[in-house]
């Protein structure tokens, strides 16, 4: 499994020092090779958060999609909803 897709433990590392040694550690990457992926810690991070919220989104409108919610604000509210819901999840 590439060490990008494979389910990670960040909680039980702080974000400082141990999240990017855990993470290497974990993927069994080597540090020369972590930095073919990213240029650094903030890097991974920054893509970490993009990655989860694109995958939030597109959960609320597959959720959405299938809604009966008609008009712009029932849709709104039943996006923001579920966003919300999946976040206190």
């Amino acid at each position: 499994m590439h060490f990008l897709t494979r389910p990670l433990t960040y909680s039980k590392y702080k974000y400082k020092q141990d999240l990017y040694i855990g993470n290497r550690r974990e993927g069994g990457v080597a540090k020369d090779c972590f930095y073919l992926y990213f240029a650094d810690k903030y890097d991974l991070r920054n893509k970490l958060i993009a990655h989860k919220a694109n995958k939030i989104f597109e959960k609320a409108e597959n959720a959405l999609k299938k809604s009966d919610a008609k008009d712009f604000e029932d849709r709104m509210i039943f996006f923001i909803d579920n966003i919300l819901d999946q976040l206190t999840e």
